[in-house]
């Protein structure tokens, strides 16, 4: 009995024992662990995406590995920049001295230098519409977004060359809507200023985006904070930088623009509660004296966002210090815009053939030629500013037939649909002014145009103007104007009005 008492009490001691290397299997060794990547979702939410810059400043700071970045509307813009080697504090000073707001108009206005070497078409009505089948349509969107696809252009110009994102120093993924769908799409792969580009193409302010045949909005239309695409893309540990537009109160909604995005508001509260779930770290930082237009505010988004991640940095460093973190990829200096590469071969795509050689003089390439890439921009300017296009894109990538050598393909796209414009004005003496037009372009097959306005109010006028392009460089057009004017003349003596005459003028004015 005493024998079975002891070799029980044995057994029990044997049980309570561990088992050798049960401790390493309850609590892993780091070295042992497949090291775990960090990804970063920055949402959409206009200006305020500035805010993902001081997000990003910290983690920088903290020398907190980022290993996937994604991105949606400016969350992509920014997002792609550090994605592709700028540092958050080259990002920061882009912010502070890009002119935003000038992002948000079509307009181009030559140097100097180039004032007698072009014409330009552009209408100046205060709105004007595509006439489509003989009828006024509405625009797809008020701005082309030429100005901000050239400063993505040029910001991105060392990787012109990638498409395939994971290439980049941090993989990178932007989250556009497709347009005839409404579902969202996740691009790794593409053309890295067009995609970007697409995914802040805020609906009903930019034309959309055509990628493969299909149109793209902004990837904050339906899904705002991408973090299941950071989690898709191989993400273990997912930080959530959160500046989107929080559904409003009736009594806050006083403009447009603030029920364009209520509208939109609703959809996203279910779609961002989904996306946060999937967050270790959810970074909100604050934005309540702030809009989706501050683009003035760029210091104290940033600032904001700072806040943000230096209150949630205990919490991040806690969780990092239990697990082993890949490696990331060394990031490379960005290239200086201004230094010169050796054009190869230049290529021009969709541009009607009359426009052809115009286009060719503008550019006086003459492969193999070396040039800077702030000229290659000039002469895009010089050509876009004519008015004959609607948009024009350029890449440049490696020549594999020359060592050293660089393709530079610019793209057209179709010429300007014709247009009715429309403007008013008010003085005091000749009180409102109304002026309609309509702009044809194209008609004889010349590259040529007419304008004719009607203006009505105290001054009656009909004009008509019409001009063929005969070269592009220099500028040579045949033109011809026809107006019909009458004007009130004020009579008066020793100050007192005595009487009006209505003047009526016409004059037609050919010129070459």
């Amino acid at each position: 009995m005493k024998l079975f008492r002891i070799l029980g009490f044995t057994m029990i001691l044997l049980l309570l024992m561990p088992y050798p290397g049960s401790a390493q299997q309850q609590s892993p060794d780091r070295e042992t662990e497949a090291p775990r990547k960090i990804g970063v979702a920055l949402s959409a939410g206009g200006a305020k995406g500035f805010a993902h810059i001081g997000v990003l400043k910290v983690l920088d700071e903290e020398n907190i590995p980022i290993h996937i970045v994604t991105g949606s509307s400016m969350g992509a813009v920014i997002g792609g920049l550090y994605s592709a080697g700028y540092t958050p504090a080259q990002i920061e000073e882009i912010a502070v001295n890009t002119d935003w707001q000038a992002l948000f108009n079509d307009n181009l206005k030559p140097s100097s230098r180039d004032l007698s070497t072009f014409i330009s078409t552009r209408d100046t009505y205060m709105l004007s519409f595509p006439i489509l089948d003989g009828l006024p349509q509405l625009p797809a969107g008020l701005v082309r977004g030429q100005n901000l696809s050239m400063l993505l252009y040029r910001l991105l110009l060392p990787f012109h060359d990638v498409s395939d994102f994971s290439e980049l120093p941090i993989s990178f993924g932007a989250v556009a809507t497709n347009l005839s769908t409404g579902e969202p799409r996740r691009f790794e792969t593409g053309y890295l200023p067009e995609v970007i580009r697409a995914s802040a193409a805020i609906p009903s302010i930019f034309k959309p985006v055509s990628i493969d045949g299909e149109l793209y909005i902004d990837g904050g239309v339906i899904r705002s904070i991408p973090a299941e695409d950071a989690r898709a893309m191989g993400a273990d540990i997912v930080l959530v930088s959160d500046v989107g537009e929080p559904v409003k109160p009736l009594e806050d909604l006083d403009t447009f623009v603030d029920i364009l995005f209520q509208s939109v508001g609703f959809h996203l509260v279910k779609s961002d509660s989904a996306q946060i779930e999937l967050a270790d770290f959810y970074l909100r930082p604050d934005m309540e004296n702030f809009t989706s237009f501050s683009y003035e505010e760029v210091e104290a988004l940033i600032e904001s966002g700072e806040e943000a991640a230096r209150a949630m940095m205990p919490r991040i460093k806690a969780m990092l210090d239990s697990v082993q973190t890949a490696d990331r990829k060394d990031k490379p200096e960005i290239a200086d815009r201004k230094r010169e590469i050796n054009v190869t071969n230049v290529e021009y795509r969709n541009i009607d053939r009359r426009l052809l050689n115009q286009a060719r003089i503008i550019f006086d390439i003459n492969p193999p030629e070396k040039i800077a890439y702030s000229e290659i921009e000039r002469k895009i300017n010089r050509l876009y500013a004519t008015g004959h296009f609607s948009l024009i894109s350029y890449r440049v990538q490696d020549d594999p037939t020359s060592a050293g050598g660089k393709n530079l393909t610019v793209s057209f796209s179709d010429n300007e649909p014709d247009r009715l414009g429309f403007s008013m004005r008010y003085d005091s003496r000749y009180k409102a002014s109304l002026l309609f037009g309509i702009q044809s372009r194209n008609i004889f097959g010349l590259g040529d145009q007419l304008r004719s306005n009607l203006r009505l109010g105290e001054v009656l006028g009909v004009g008509t103007h019409y001009e063929a392009p005969i070269s592009l460089a220099p500028a040579i057009s045949a033109e011809a104007d026809l107006n019909l004017h009458r004007s009130p003349i004020d009579y008066y003596d020793s100050g007192q009005q005595l009487a009006t005459i209505e003047i009526d003028r016409a004059e037609f004015v050919p010129s070459l």
